[in-house]
């Protein structure tokens, strides 16, 4: 499969920032909130300057009231989680991970986070599914730094020149999107890579009725129709499963 050219736009576009966990790893240096500690080391995998830049500037203000100095590793997203997985068989990890939400539980299960209550961190003030999604079995090992929604985006200018209406069933977007695929353009636009892809597709399956905890029943199957049907008709590139969070 290859990247179609940048020139190649899409009129509508499924877009989505991540949910990322922040969480404390049991090789921290020193294992309560009492411990002192002159420096600690810190995973990200989120190399956007939209993130990194506030991110470090919050470290920089931490270091300079605390005088903890750290130092900050950014990873590829789709990185990231297996590399933590190999760091946790040696104990080589850094001390705090920003970690995809839905990766949380399966660094949890290896034993290498840290209860947040040893260090006095509560999830007070955070909704129940952003506190279930920073849990394993019952323990909180990560807080979201931010939370951002995910819609979709269409060109006005091209549907009104192609006479083709907003749709608001699947159908509809199907159709629509066919309508406004040309050999320069593709009509809708999905990142379907393995760090993007669950989020992007997670609204659709809610859409046609599904639930996340249960990937086996016809409603989930009816949305992914959906995203073969795109493939099929040729409204979105193959290349779409390699793509992250950002489509060309």
């Amino acid at each position: 499969m290859h990247r179609p050219p940048t020139s190649r736009r899409a009129v509508i576009t499924a877009s989505v920032a991540a949910i990322s966990m922040a969480a404390l790893t049991s090789c921290a240096s020193g294992t309560s909130s009492d411990a002192t500690v002159d420096s600690i080391t810190v995973w990200t995998g989120l190399p956007y300057d939209s993130f990194q830049e506030p991110n470090a500037a919050n470290f920089e203000r931490c270091e300079s009231e605390t005088g903890i100095a750290v130092e900050l590793e950014d990873f590829p997203p789709a990185d990231l989680t297996g590399k933590v997985l190999q760091a946790a068989t040696s104990g080589d990890l850094p001390d705090l991970l920003y970690l995809e939400g839905t990766d949380l539980s399966r660094v949890a299960e290896t034993g290498v986070l840290t209860d947040l209550a040893e260090y006095g961190i509560s999830a007070d003030g955070y909704g129940d599914i952003l506190v279930e999604m920073g849990s394993y079995q019952d323990t909180l090992y990560g807080l979201a730094p931010g939370v951002n929604t995910i819609g979709m985006f269409y060109d006005k200018a091209l549907f009104a020149e192609a006479g083709v209406e907003v749709p608001t069933t699947f159908a509809e977007l199907r159709e629509a999107a066919r309508a406004l695929t040309t050999p320069d353009r593709m009509g809708v636009a999905l990142s379907a890579g393995s760090g993007a892809g669950p989020y992007v597709f997670l609204p659709f399956l809610l859409s046609a009725g599904g639930d996340p905890s249960d990937l086996t029943t016809p409603a989930v199957a009816d949305a992914l129709q959906l995203w073969k049907d795109f493939l099929a008709d040729g409204s979105t590139s193959p290349s779409a499963v390699t793509w992250d969070w950002r489509p060309p």
